[in-house]
């Protein structure tokens, strides 16, 4: 089997933070092929021949320009498995685990996490197609209609929100490594903090995710205001994880400021 991923890396430097090398490097080990698309510039030799193939582009659209920009040239090579993922995450560790607990699943492609709102969908920080669904003509359909949007919510809204719905209306099936209500089940959080978490597994989740076995947990929990900017009951949420999160990432020996 030949997998092939495409990183899409936004930061303000001429090179990446020792995070995104160490996520680069335990990826660049579970595949046949690692591209990077980044809206900086990399400084020569920052990449250590981590990777197969550098694309700078304009910080426009997201992640989803970012990997439409070079998608069709992935599809045009013999590949039977297409990893997407960005630089959301701080890593921690454990992506061979992730594909070993998927690789039976009988589905065509998958997520980590699913959100139920405003349309249940795989969240885009990691994304995973297979043979049937890279070959699909509504694969291709799908990427050839991203645009370059400014705004982060919209570009949610047009494409993250809409990829898993669209690819399972023509035919494809999808799933997730850690169902949500699984992860539910041993939260011991009040009712109303509770009630968040699913909207958001990513986010309001993302300490089970790491006991689950999950390889990295979201950048924006360590977001300062995160929860203010969302609502009252959402920054309690989001103060609480982020405060136990910080815990566990240093007890996996990561840090936060070089994430």
């Amino acid at each position: 089997m030949t997998r092939l991923a495409i990183f899409a890396h936004w930061h303000s430097h001429d090179r990446p933070t020792a995070g995104t090398l160490r996520y680069l490097r335990e990826l660049r080990s579970c595949v046949d092929s690692l591209w990077l698309v980044s809206t900086s510039p990399i400084a020569s030799g920052a990449l250590d021949g981590l990777v197969d193939r550098v694309h700078v582009v304009d910080n426009l659209g997201r992640d989803f320009a970012m990997w439409a920009s070079v998608l069709e040239d992935a599809l045009s090579a013999d590949i039977d498995e297409l990893v997407l993922a960005n630089s959301s995450m701080v890593f921690v560790g454990g992506l061979p685990r992730l594909f070993e607990r998927m690789h039976r699943a009988d589905v065509d492609f998958w997520g980590v996490t699913r959100a139920p709102l405003p349309l249940p969908h795989l969240q885009s920080y990691w994304l995973v197609f297979r043979r049937a669904c890279l070959r699909h003509p509504a694969f291709l359909r799908f990427w050839r209609s991203v645009l370059p949007h400014a705004d982060r919510t919209a570009t949610i809204a047009a494409y993250e929100v809409t990829l898993t719905r669209w690819l399972e209306q023509n035919g494809l099936r999808s799933s997730e490594a850690f169902p949500s209500e699984v992860l539910l089940a041993n939260v011991r959080w009040p009712r109303p903090i509770k009630s968040l978490a699913a909207r958001n597994p990513s986010i309001y989740l993302g300490l089970e995710l790491l006991d689950a076995g999950a390889p990295f947990i979201k950048k924006e929990i360590f977001r300062p205001r995160l929860g203010e900017q969302l609502g009252l009951r959402h920054e309690i949420a989001a103060r609480v994880i982020a405060t136990r999160a910080s815990g566990v990432l240093a007890r996996h020996g990561v840090d936060l400021d070089s994430a």
